[in-house]
């Protein structure tokens, strides 16, 4: 008789913890700047991505209480200017990667994003625009800046 087949490969591992969330609150920013863009043009695709950001930041049916802002910032970032969106996917992952702290790579993202619109010749309001959506963003990672200060921050996990 033939010999029995192999077992089965393994199921691959979940992702980490933090993805799903990552990529809905990604989404959160993508979608209406996308939809903005197909419908209108570039000033109110702007005004959706501040819209995200502040809902995500302060959300009413939370107290106002919301997250960072970051992925949802980054993903009306990618949808605006694929370009500027994808350099800063890799300053982020580089940042991290480097210190293994998720707060320098936002906060990196923060400043290199609104930089970039300069130097790629966005118009003043939307290279305003971009410096505020991500100095927002940049606040809310105050208790971050005081622990890396102070060194107390967090790294992540080896793997």
């Amino acid at each position: 008789p033939p010999p029995p087949p192999p077992p089965p490969p393994p199921p691959p591992p979940p992702p980490p913890p933090g993805v799903g969330v990552a990529l809905g609150d990604m989404a959160k920013g993508a979608l209406p700047i996308g939809i903005a863009l197909l419908l209108w043009d570039r000033p109110e695709a702007m005004a959706a991505w501040i819209g995200a950001v502040a809902g995500h930041v302060w959300p009413v049916l939370r107290r106002f209480r919301g997250g960072k802002g970051m992925a949802t910032a980054g993903g009306g970032g990618l949808v605006l200017d694929p370009v500027i969106g994808l350099i800063c996917v890799v300053v982020f992952f580089g940042m991290v990667r480097l210190t293994r702290v998720a707060a320098l790579g936002s906060l990196s993202v923060g400043v290199v994003y609104p930089v970039l619109a300069l130097v790629l010749g966005w118009p003043g309001p939307e290279v305003v625009v971009a410096a505020v959506v991500m100095g927002v963003m940049a606040m809310r990672h105050h208790g971050n800046i005081v622990r890396l200060v102070r060194g107390t921050e967090r790294k992540l996990r080896e793997t």
